[in-house]
């Protein structure tokens, strides 16, 4: 009718801009000097096979012998390399029994002598279930924030997709990751 509405106002607040996060992975070369294992098979697959950059071969531990789980594979990174944030990987044997990993612990420590495995002294930092099934299968991690350093990375094995008492890996993989998080903001970046 050519007359004004009542006047209304509208207040509102932004939310805050968005956190950028960006990841850096920096494999790391290991050689069989920084592996250990609790259960050895004594005549094929060496545990050194896992970092030989090769898929058509493979560490296994015992079927000669075999004891029930949990076995173990520990990785010791040196005092200079210990990690807080990284994630793995791994490529299973190509072979019908499909001896892969079902369910495992990864566990960190700042202590281990090489023979026994002892997790009184460890720290559990992610629990992996319904891995990969398939024979070959490649499987990687989730990145895993552990709050600290660790020297020793434990891989707990806990079962195997076969049934069977072992597991068999062609290749083991390990990378730092470092992740770097603008915050808009503040303009501040913080690194883990």
């Amino acid at each position: 009718a050519g007359e004004a509405s009542q006047s209304c106002s509208i207040m509102a607040e932004a939310l805050p801009a968005l956190k950028q996060i960006k990841t850096d992975r920096n494999p790391i070369t290991l050689s069989a000097k920084q592996l250990y294992t609790d259960d050895q098979e004594s005549s094929e697959g060496p545990i050194a096979n896992l970092v030989d950059g090769r898929n058509d071969t493979y560490f296994h531990m015992s079927w000669s012998s075999p004891t029930p789980f949990p076995h173990y594979i520990v990785v010791d990174l040196g005092e200079e390399n210990a990690l807080s944030t990284f994630l793995f990987s791994y490529v299973c044997r190509d072979n019908n029994n499909k001896d892969n990993p079902k369910e495992m612990d990864i566990l960190g420590s700042n202590t281990f002598d090489g023979k026994n495995y002892d997790e009184s002294q460890t720290t559990l930092l992610a629990s992996l279930s319904n891995l990969p099934n398939t024979k070959a299968a490649s499987y990687e991690s989730d990145i895993i924030k552990a709050g600290a350093s660790y020297r020793y990375l434990w891989f707990k094995v806990k079962s195997s997709t076969s049934g069977s008492n072992w597991i068999a890996l062609a290749e083991l993989g390990l990378s730092k990751v470092i992740v770097k998080t603008y915050d808009p903001e503040t303009g501040e970046t913080t690194i883990e």
